[in-house]
């Protein structure tokens, strides 16, 4: 009996995909007179491990973590696919956690769309807002998928509508990756914060 092809691996094609959007993303905060400067913590094992891409310094010295992720049908399908849960279920080290939303330290989260070369950002709270919202309206109608994503690890991930799940929330906006940003949205704050 076939096993079938190989999963694809986060450090293979999957990764390949992270990348085109993290180098749009670059180029984005080149062009914003806005910001100061942006640091590459991709590789920085506590950012890793909180889900931290960027750090990227306002005008005035204000920090602001950012998590960056590609999603391909993003603006095709109008649905955003959301990691649930990740299990690793092999391998010297198996566990089960939150997906990375739930488990990010960043203040904003932000998804290239490359079809249309649009970048979507959310404060985190209202990105979680939207996400949580749509898990509970379903209840034990909820369609999850799973994803190997590589031979030791799966994830588990939710489908959901862009409108109005996410777009309704306060911080969304969207940007196409050439433009300029005038109007430079306030810091949300930490995702504890009572107030704005």
């Amino acid at each position: 009996m076939s096993e079938g092809p190989p999963p694809p691996s986060y450090y293979g094609a999957i990764r390949q995909v992270g990348y085109q959007g993290e180098a749009v993303f670059e180029a984005f905060c080149a062009r914003q007179s806005w910001i100061e400067g942006v640091r590459d913590v991709r590789d920085d094992p506590i950012c890793q491990r909180d889900e931290i891409d960027y750090i990227i310094t306002k005008t005035g010295g204000f920090d602001w973590r950012i998590e960056v992720k590609t999603e391909s049908k993003l603006d095709v399908s109008g649905n955003i696919l959301i990691e649930l849960a990740r299990i690793n279920h092999s391998g010297e080290h198996q566990y089960m956690m939150q997906g990375w939303p739930w488990r990010t330290a960043s203040d904003y989260i932000v998804y290239y769309a490359p079809t249309t070369e649009r970048l979507h950002w959310w404060a985190r709270r209202d990105f979680l807002a939207g996400a949580y919202e749509w898990v509970r309206s379903r209840g034990k109608a909820l369609r999850t998928l799973t994803t190997e994503t590589s031979t030791e690890r799966v994830v588990i991930s939710t489908v959901v509508p862009m409108d109005p799940f996410m777009t309704m929330r306060p911080s969304y906006r969207v940007i196409h990756k050439d433009k300029e940003i005038t109007d430079v949205p306030r810091h949300q704050g930490s995702v504890d914060a009572d107030e704005d």
